[in-house]
């Protein structure tokens, strides 16, 4: 299996670039994990996968504090 780590800047053309990335990995029946710094920025993000793949299948955007453990 193939695995990619891309990071940039909250605010960005890159974060739609990654955006469109993972909507296109969706498109070709693989997976992605996007995770974002702030559950502000995460709903954008959301609603932007929600509006054009009709929300995720069998992948995930979560932000940061979804890692943790107790």
């Amino acid at each position: 299996m193939e695995r990619k780590v891309f990071m940039g800047r909250l605010y960005s053309n890159r974060r739609e670039k990654l955006i469109d990335m993972c909507m296109e990995l969706q498109r070709d029946g693989r997976k992605f994990l996007y995770i974002m710094p702030s559950s502000a920025a995460i709903r954008e993000v959301r609603e932007k996968f929600n509006r054009a793949n009709y929300g995720f299948l069998g992948s995930k955007v979560i932000v940061f504090d979804d890692l943790e453990v107790d």
